[in-house]
């Protein structure tokens, strides 16, 4: 079993890596589709944040629900790498429904 520390290891490495986006989206599909697996907050945003940066929005995002679904409350900046990604890939449509999520679950 993967555990949260074996899996924020390996998401520390992924700085390192050439073909980031890859690593990412096999990691990203080990957390979606396993329920036994643990996964901390500071690894869910170490994901998210990575999966932002390589233009995965959509897979950021699906993981931010995961999250949810496990019972852990993104933290601010989660939803910001989201936002941001959003924003820098001219998605306005994507950040008004975001935003408003954001503000009805108390985040800032």
């Amino acid at each position: 079993m993967l555990t949260s520390a074996v899996l924020c290891m390996r998401l520390l490495l992924l700085d390192c890596a050439k073909k980031a986006s890859s690593i990412l989206l096999k990691i990203y599909s080990i957390i979606v589709c396993s329920d036994g697996l643990h996964v901390n907050v500071r690894s869910y945003n170490a994901m998210i944040n990575g999966l932002c940066r390589e233009g995965l929005l959509d897979e950021a995002e699906d993981l931010m629900r995961k999250m949810e679904q496990n019972g852990l409350s993104p933290e601010d900046f989660a939803c910001d790498f989201i936002l941001q990604g959003f924003l820098k890939r001219d998605k306005l449509h994507e950040v008004f429904p975001l935003l408003q999520e954001m503000v009805d679950k108390g985040l800032s």
